[in-house]
């Protein structure tokens, strides 16, 4: 089959007994941070390259996230109360001695708790773009997409009112928008959040929500797609509709029945395909969204996941016993 076993390992990095990893890619490199069970706090970054001129996985020591910009990488930490976070800052290059705070935000008027559940990186505003959750009674009542400057500055692009329930997605950790899940009990709404324009108004991408509960999410320019598991988690439902604005009638379009963790472009989706029909458990498939008939562009896999793509390459960790390793193929 053409474009099979085209696969390469760009980056291998000792895992350390961790459960999982989370990458990111900033222009030409990649940083992938630890997760789970055995990581050492503070010694979790790995910086490689997407050319692999970096075959061994750089420690950048001290560091305790992967949001990278301008030369620095960037975190949050919480007040053991949930009353403050802080967002710091280290030089990649000397990350353990030069560790600095950047911001400290509070509680706005009635909130008891306050939470950060994105933070990304807009090299081109040289600016940290911020989801922030305050939480009023039982409720995240109030929630902020803020912008931050290198130099501690802060904007409030947006104020969005969502129920208590809902998951906050940042698909290639792209600047420009956000999307917001409102998940009720049985239905769902997917929401558009730009977050370069002062008083952003938020867009529903449905009409009346869907049943089910959405997992993951991806989105390109164009299109934004999402897996529910409405009837079966071993046959997960992908559906799909335009950007920015949705659809305003009718049903989304059903991609594929099976497309499990990946990442997509104005074209196509890459990642882990099932049932029958996709191939093998241990590809890496693209299928073209107008039409997804997934063909396999790698093999040889093992618990793929954390799907990234620039212009020319799919990039994903493939997780062996005691190492992490980053693929790359050609899309």
């Amino acid at each position: 089959m053409s474009g099979v076993c085209q696969g390469r390992v760009v980056t291998t990095i000792a895992s350390g007994g961790s459960a999982g990893g989370l990458m990111t890619l900033s222009g030409t490199k990649l940083y992938v941070q630890l997760v789970g069970r055995g990581v050492i706090s503070g010694m979790s970054v790995f910086e490689g390259a997407t050319d692999g001129s970096e075959p061994n996985g750089a420690l950048i020591a001290g560091a305790l996230s992967n949001v990278p910009l301008d030369g620095k990488l960037y975190w949050q930490t919480m007040a053991a109360d949930v009353s403050s976070y802080t967002i710091s800052s280290c030089s990649i290059a000397s990350c353990s001695t030069t560790i600095a705070p950047l911001v400290a935000r509070g509680l706005v008027s009635g909130s008891i708790q306050v939470f950060v559940s994105a933070i990304v990186a807009d090299p081109t505003n040289h600016q940290l773009v911020v989801f922030e959750q305050q939480q009023i009674g039982s409720l995240f009542a109030e929630q902020f997409i803020l912008r931050i400057n290198t130099n501690g500055t802060v904007q409030q692009v947006a104020q969005v009112g969502n129920p208590a329930q809902g998951t906050i997605y940042t698909p290639n950790n792209r600047p420009d928008r956000f999307f917001w899940f409102n998940q009720a009990s049985t239905t769902f709404v997917p929401t558009y959040l730009p977050t370069s324009n002062t008083g952003g108004v938020p867009i529903p991408l449905l009409p009346t929500g869907q049943a089910g509960l959405a997992q993951r999410f991806f989105a390109s320019d164009t299109t934004a797609v999402w897996v529910n598991y409405d009837t079966s988690f071993a046959n997960p439902i992908t559906s799909s509709v335009p950007l920015p604005n949705g659809i305003v009638s009718g049903n989304p379009t059903l991609l594929y029945t099976g497309f499990f963790d990946g990442v997509i472009d104005n074209s196509n989706a890459f990642g882990s395909f099932l049932p029958a029909g996709a191939g093998s458990t241990d590809a890496v498939s693209r299928c073209a969204l107008s039409g997804c008939t997934p063909v396999a562009i790698a093999r040889g896999q093992n618990g793929q996941s954390s799907f990234l793509t620039d212009s020319t390459q799919v990039y994903w960790l493939n997780f062996a016993s005691t190492t992490i390793q980053v693929y790359a193929a050609v899309k």
